[in-house]
This record gives structure tokens, sequence and C-alpha cells, in this order.
């Protein structure tokens, strides 16, 4: 067992999810992003995440040390990267707008924070 079965699951889904996949797409057919469709969504989300969790933790347990230490090893390692960002309703993928966008958040959450260009500049506390 190596190691990118850890990572990703390549079975196929359970009955119970594979039907609750299909009523969650007849709702969004029916009544589009209702109620009932954002139920159905988190009910969904939810099962997905027991049963990666379960098909993770038996994978761990039925292989060798050498796959577990990996598994924690890859899940300790930092990671760099800064995902896709929504902003109202536009998404910002660029490094440079993230950059800008967090520090303009900073800026308004801390007022007494001068940001200019992407540069913090530094500032001395009031007497």
């Amino acid at each position: 067992m190596g190691l990118g079965h850890l990572f990703f699951s390549c079975m196929s889904h359970s009955p119970a999810i594979r039907k609750l996949q299909k009523k969650k797409l007849n709702i969004w057919r029916a009544e589009g992003n209702s109620l009932a469709y954002k139920e159905a969504s988190a009910i969904l989300k939810n099962l997905l995440i027991m049963e990666e969790r379960e098909s993770v933790e038996s994978k761990l347990v039925e292989g060798s040390s050498k796959d577990f230490y990996k598994f924690i090893n890859a899940k300790l390692k930092p990671t760099d990267q800064v995902s896709i960002l929504l902003d109202g309703c536009e998404l910002i993928t660029d490094d440079k707008a993230k950059a800008e966008f967090f520090a303009s958040s900073f800026a308004k959450s801390i007022p007494w924070i001068m940001v200019k260009r992407l540069l913090w500049i530094p500032y001395q506390v009031p007497k």
C-alpha cells in the first residue's frame, strides 16, 4: 500500500452516499439553490467527511509503519500557498491581489498600522 492511497480514496462511495448525491442533484434540477438543497448538501458533506476519515483510519491501521510515518510527515509539512479568496462576488487568484486583499483587510481591522504598496511601514506607538 503506497502513500498515494492514504490521501486520495479511489474507492466508489457507499450506496447511501450515491443515493444522497442523486437526491441532491434532483433537488437542484427541480428547485435550484433551495433550503432543501442546502440541507442535502450539508448532510452529504458530513457523510463524505466521515467516510473519508474511516477510510484513512483503516488504511493507517492496516498499513505498515513506514506508510504511517509518511502520512504523518506529509500532514505536518507546512504549505506556503494561499488558496483562492472570495471578495464579495469576485474570486482572487493572483498572488499580488491576494496580498493587497490581506493588507487592506488588516488595515481596516487595525487602523493604527499603516500599509502602503504591500510594504509594512514601521510605526511608533503614540505616547
